[in-house]
């Protein structure tokens, strides 16, 4: 997966190295939004959920359970 992967609705699926992440957070602080990132490397989207890969393979989805990240 890269940081220009989108999802079949038109989402964009944002990773830690997409650049849009080191502007964002700027921003937040500047308008003093209480903002707090967590990131987890390597990390899929719906890491929590233990149906994901189930749901990755039957719709073709960049989503993914970890266990030990959850």
């Amino acid at each position: 997966m890269t940081g220009q992967d989108y999802l079949p609705d038109g989402r964009r699926v944002l990773e830690e190295r997409d650049q849009i992440v080191p502007m964002v957070v700027p921003e937040m602080q500047d308008a003093e939004v209480d903002l707090t990132l967590v990131s987890f490397p390597g990390v899929l989207h719906s890491f929590t959920n233990p149906d994901a890969n189930k749901i990755a393979e039957e719709f073709g989805m960049p989503v993914g359970y970890d266990e030990e990240a959850s």
